[in-house]
């Protein structure tokens, strides 16, 4: 595909009559015609220069977003109640969360994270979906899975088969006091 470029002592017009033309590049040029096997299209080329003078000053500072943790998938949505802070949630539909539960089956692929702080209902809560996250009060295991249990509670006992509708990695504990946040695919027990 030839690609067609003019010079400055090229005509001012210039055509395009060859299908398999990649592009054109023109200097100086006021028109490119393109024959097409349809009616024949004009284009105008810009001639216009534009100088870059130096550099501006710096605007002024935007508004503080809100805190984030190092790395990971954080976002926000809409507390559909009172919600604790490193609890497990769910959507809700319409932008909003609520507590998962192992217990109830229609949670398991509704899983969005978990909650970096509490919110009262119709607040914003920040929910981490990956990455790590501390909490000093946390006392895991280290380097063992931490599943979903009941209310949106975490813990590292699996949920029983008795009592648990589905099973749920939420990750993995990387210290006594953080975790790594990778939520698995649910397991569901049968009936």
């Amino acid at each position: 595909m030839p690609v067609i470029v003019s010079k400055a002592q090229a005509p001012r017009v210039v055509v395009v009559s060859r299908r398999a033309t990649a592009g054109v590049a023109v200097k100086d040029t006021a028109a490119v015609i393109v024959d097409r096997p349809a009616p024949v299209a004009a284009v105008r080329a810009d001639t216009r220069a534009v100088a870059v003078v130096g550099k501006g000053a710096q605007g002024p500072e935007g508004p503080v977003g809100p805190p984030g943790p190092a790395g990971g998938d954080v976002f926000v949505r809409q507390a559909d109640g009172a919600l604790g802070g490193h609890r497990v949630v769910r959507s809700t539909g319409q932008g909003a969360a609520g507590y998962a539960d192992a217990q109830v089956a229609e949670h398991g692929d509704d899983v969005l994270g978990i909650t970096l702080g509490a919110a009262v209902a119709g607040d914003e809560v920040q929910i981490q979906g990956s990455g790590e996250i501390v909490e000093p009060s946390w006392a895991w295991q280290p380097q063992e899975p931490i599943f979903l249990g009941a209310h949106g509670a975490m813990t590292q006992v699996p949920p029983a088969v008795d009592s648990a509708a589905f099973l749920l990695v939420l990750g993995f504990a990387t210290s006594a006091t953080s975790m790594q946040v990778r939520i698995e695919t649910p397991i569901y027990f049968e009936d």
